[in-house]
């Protein structure tokens, strides 16, 4: 895997984000929070998706091939600073910054949905 992308899986990590090299996955209530890093389609950098996912009943371990982000109730994607889904994969310091406080926003942004949804 790519530099950028052990970078973001460390950040994600520290915010209590299980999984390795591009699925990483959270279980917050009764939703599973799932991110994806994918290589862009022309090679040039990455997208990074997100997405809040109901857990399954009887699937014991969160898996890709079980959660998609296709099936998420909630998704989105990580926009750079020209709003644009696509990351270089060599980035400077302030745009790993600027991709995690974007990345973080997204996260909170879906507790912030679980909780109203458990407050319902």
């Amino acid at each position: 895997m790519h530099k950028s992308f052990t970078q973001i899986g460390e950040f994600l990590k520290q915010c209590h984000f299980k999984g390795s090299d591009n699925f990483f996955h959270r279980i917050t209530d009764s939703y599973v929070i799932l991110v994806q890093l994918d290589g862009s389609p022309d090679g040039t950098g990455f997208t990074i998706s997100y997405g809040l996912h109901p857990v399954l009943p009887g699937i014991k371990k969160i898996h890709h091939r079980d959660y998609m982000l296709a099936n998420c109730t909630s998704k989105g994607q990580v926009l750079n600073s020209a709003n644009e889904p696509v990351w270089n994969y060599h980035m400077s310091h302030d745009d790993f910054a600027a991709l995690t406080n974007n990345l973080l926003a997204a996260i909170s942004a879906l507790e912030a949905k679980i909780q109203r949804k458990s407050e319902s």
